[in-house]
């Protein structure tokens, strides 16, 4: 019984941390373009590259967010194909003689 309650508290703290790192992932994401832009604006607005820098970090937000809802899928599939393989092996084993 002890070993059961350990599985499921290590399960809850990955899946807590794992939660916690996708929320901090997508709250930066959404952010991040005007936070790192703060470091590239200089104070003199005759020479600024600004606009260039929002619209690079714009794209790489954009990529980054496509990346990670591609990988997602991605994992989701993997993770559906890998449950069923194994549910049809378990399944073979309780049907074969022996």
């Amino acid at each position: 019984m002890a070993e059961e309650v350990s599985k499921n508290n290590r399960r809850r703290t990955w899946l807590v941390a794992s939660v916690g790192l996708i929320a901090g992932f997508v709250g930066f994401t959404v952010l991040g373009p005007e936070m790192v832009s703060w470091l590239y604006k200089p104070p003199v607005d005759s020479l600024s590259c600004a606009p260039t820098v929002d619209l690079a970090l714009t794209k790489f937000v954009r990529f980054q967010m496509g990346s990670a809802l591609f990988g997602s899928a991605l994992a989701l599939t993997g993770l559906f194909f890998w449950r069923r393989f194994f549910r049809r092996r378990a399944e073979a084993k309780l049907g074969a003689p022996g």
